[in-house]
């Protein structure tokens, strides 16, 4: 493959320089994505010297703070950023996604007890203060909320055929979409998932993933099948074996994936102009740059058309997928 297509990015923020300005220079950055609001969302935690006991065993407690960053895309720059100190929480969370007015977090895993599931999902407000507690499963890969308040999880293997107590796994179907209450409303029931390596949402009720062990790209109206609306899925044919991301552009007809098994450092732009032929064409390998100078990713968020990227020197970095 010789074709290379260069991406400006533009720069978001300094970790190191947000660290400092809002004193969080000691805790661990967990999580970080786009939300439905195009705002961006980070986790911070930090180990509490307490610990939490209950009637099955003494379990560690973290603050939580989450960081909220309100960019511009079209005009690429930064708008405003707010701090949002969460209190001690017991779960040992991954995730951090807008929910309602405040926030869901989500622990990956969970075990399933003779006396029921732990509870690894938390809606908060913005003080922190508990709202609704659910299971939402083990094996959670990644997770996607909309405005309409609907919660969509993925998982990986454990979580589809079963461990940590799980003889019946929640997760078995490999995806799932909740309501605020925690209740399934919709899940995958027609291809085999072993592990669903990515999600990405596109425009309303459109969910695009990935999976294992066919590497195959699935477009679905989950919407549609909800209702009992007949509907056609987009199954497409790809070259990258074990992306753990991609990304569709607001058009639908370009899709950004990362490399997949010893490649995770390198990013393709695919395009498809044409829905019924199945395959993704015109592979490209992605250099990004800002200005002259080129970006090196380390970790990457894709759930959206607004890619955010962090850097090899700290810094996180934004791309409007047009």
């Amino acid at each position: 493959m010789d074709n290379v297509e260069k991406i400006n990015l533009f720069e978001i923020i300094d970790l190191d320089k947000l660290l400092d300005e809002h004193s969080l220079r000691d805790w661990d950055l967990i999580d970080f994505s786009v939300g439905y609001d195009d705002c961006v969302y980070l986790l911070f935690s930090r180990l509490s010297p307490k610990r939490i006991y209950d009637h099955i065993e003494n379990t560690k407690a973290y603050f939580y703070t989450a960081v909220v960053i309100c960019v511009d895309w079209d005009n690429m720059c930064l708008i405003d950023i707010q701090s949002y100190p969460l209190g001690i929480l017991q779960l040992n969370c991954h995730f951090l996604r807008p929910f309602d007015d405040g926030f869901l977090l989500l622990q990956r895993r969970c075990w399933n007890y003779s006396d029921g599931p732990e509870k690894n999902a938390l809606v908060v407000d913005q003080e922190g203060t508990k709202i609704r507690e659910f299971c939402l499963g083990d094996g959670i890969e990644d997770c996607i909320t909309t405005q309409d308040k609907e919660i969509i999880t993925s998982f990986f293997d454990e979580g589809i055929f079963g461990n940590r107590g799980w003889n019946n796994p929640i997760g078995e179907s490999g995806i799932i979409v909740w309501n605020e209450q925690g209740q399934s409303v919709w899940h995958n029931t027609k291809y085999c998932i072993c592990d669903c390596y990515a999600i990405c949402r596109g425009d309303k009720n459109i969910l695009y993933f990935y999976y294992y062990n066919e590497f195959e790209l699935v477009r679905t109206n989950y919407r549609k099948e909800m209702d009992n609306d007949s509907h056609a899925d987009f199954v497409f044919d790809v070259d990258i074996y074990g992306s753990p991301g991609f990304a569709v552009n607001r058009t639908q007809n370009q899709f950004i994936f990362q490399g997949g098994y010893n490649d995770y450092c390198n990013f393709y732009l695919y395009d498809c102009f044409d829905w019924e032929k199945h395959k993704l064409i015109n592979k490209r390998k992605i250099i990004f740059t800002i200005g002259d100078e080129t970006i090196i990713p380390k970790e990457c968020s894709l759930l959206c058309s607004k890619l955010i990227f962090l850097s090899e020197d700290n810094k996180f970095y934004g791309y409007n997928f047009l």
